[in-house]
């Protein structure tokens, strides 16, 4: 089971809704660590910086800390956006970087 980085385990235990992605940057391979307040299904999706889909994937929560790993090396190097939402709840979003 992968953890958060160092540091970043205080600041999770507040969060409700949201999360966090890492590493960033990253090879294409990332985690996702969010705590949802209910179970849910959710759609990740990654977006190129004029707005084009490049990546989606729907993911199943579980209400308290969900940890979620995204495998994908055919994304070129650039910066995105990665969003996580459902029907429900707009988990928000973060820029990401793709370096190999």
């Amino acid at each position: 089971t992968k953890t958060a980085p160092e540091g970043y385990e205080s600041l999770l235990t507040m969060m409700e809704n949201e999360f966090v992605i890492y590493p960033n940057p990253s090879n294409g391979t990332f985690n996702c660590l969010l705590y949802s307040d209910k179970n849910n299904i959710a759609t990740a999706k990654v977006y190129d910086t004029t707005g084009k889909l490049i990546f989606k994937e729907n993911v199943y929560l579980q209400e308290g800390r969900n940890e979620l790993k995204f495998e994908n090396t055919a994304i070129p190097n650039g910066v995105y956006i990665f969003t996580i939402k459902s029907d429900e709840v707009d988990y928000g979003s973060s820029k990401m970087i793709i370096k190999k």
